[in-house]
């Protein structure tokens, strides 16, 4: 069903650059997804999702992608590169904040051992 939904919005851009319906499909189905979690609003016409497609796989003279294309990938590949560097920023920073907690509290005993070493003399 995917499929055909997909086949069917290929077929409505006019761009017919050979490789470039894969691309369509692929940004597509990035649009759906930002439809359904209500990120983009809805379409007001057929015409508007083929502007659209259009749009995102628009190739250079040189048969090239269009910047917009290159400019999405690029976001989306720094944000795959910071989500991925995301978990090890959280350890290091609970590992960090264990250290300081430990510290303080070694600081601390220090003190009252001091103090009851004091009372005692």
């Amino acid at each position: 069903e995917v499929t055909t939904i997909v086949g069917y919005l290929d077929s409505l851009s006019s761009n017919t650059t050979p490789g470039i319906s894969s691309r369509t499909g692929a940004a597509f189905a990035t649009y759906l997804d930002a439809l359904s979690s209500g990120v983009a609003p809805s379409p007001p016409s057929a015409e508007a999702v083929a502007g659209y497609l259009d749009d995102l796989t628009e190739s250079n003279p040189d048969g090239s992608v269009g910047t917009r294309v290159v400019d999405i990938e690029g976001r989306l590949n720094k944000l795959e590169s910071s989500i991925s560097s995301l978990p090890d920023d959280i350890a290091s920073r609970i590992v960090d904040w264990q250290d300081s907690q430990d510290k303080k509290l070694g600081e601390e005993l220090e003190k009252i051992k001091k103090m009851l070493e004091d009372v005692k003399s």
